[in-house]
């Protein structure tokens, strides 16, 4: 039996986990702890990883903002995978995010060619730079993944930074040659 992209497990969980009322999330502690257990025997992925939405929430983002996300988040080290998802869609952002402690879980998935990261529920982000506006209406916002000791060596995040500008770049020049 299919189930409908409405009433997955990824979906009902993470509404449960962006709803204010927090004590929503007391059914799904037993999952959470199991998928929070499986998580940490993978190995962390550190590198640019791309997340779309297909919406402009732009609007919600602001440089140097600290934001968190509470749902476990799917992301994709390719871009071209997340283009796919954006073609149709009238507004859109794309995240280009500079992941620390994401989770590869290519070789778990039933699309390993999606190249899959999740990045876990109550991961914390910096905004790099205001959002970029791109025409079509296509939103593009740089994260950068905080951890728990910050004290990074300020030249490595400058580089890192310096690498997803050029990234970025290049997307939205890519994007605007697919017409969206």
């Amino acid at each position: 039996m299919e189930m409908s992209d409405e009433a997955t497990a990824y979906r009902l969980l993470n509404e449960t986990l962006r709803a204010e009322d927090r004590s929503t999330v007391r059914p799904w502690f037993s999952y959470l702890k199991l998928l929070d257990s499986a998580a940490a025997k993978l190995p962390k992925f550190k590198g640019t990883v791309w997340r779309g939405v297909n919406k402009n929430v732009s609007h919600t983002f602001k440089k140097g903002q600290k934001i968190t996300w509470w749902s476990v988040s799917s992301c994709s080290t390719s871009v071209d995978v997340i283009s796919s998802f954006l073609s149709n869609a009238p507004q859109s952002t794309l995240f280009n995010i500079d992941c620390i402690n994401g989770k590869s879980i290519a070789a778990y998935t039933c699309y390993p060619t999606e190249d899959e990261v999740i990045l876990m529920p109550g991961t914390i982000f910096e905004v790099v730079s205001n959002p970029l506006h791109h025409h079509g209406g296509l939103h593009i916002i740089h994260l950068k993944e905080l951890s728990d000791d910050d004290d990074d060596d300020e030249q490595e995040s400058t580089a890192s930074s310096t690498a997803s500008a050029s990234a970025t770049a290049s997307v939205a020049q890519k994007f605007s040659s697919m017409n969206l």
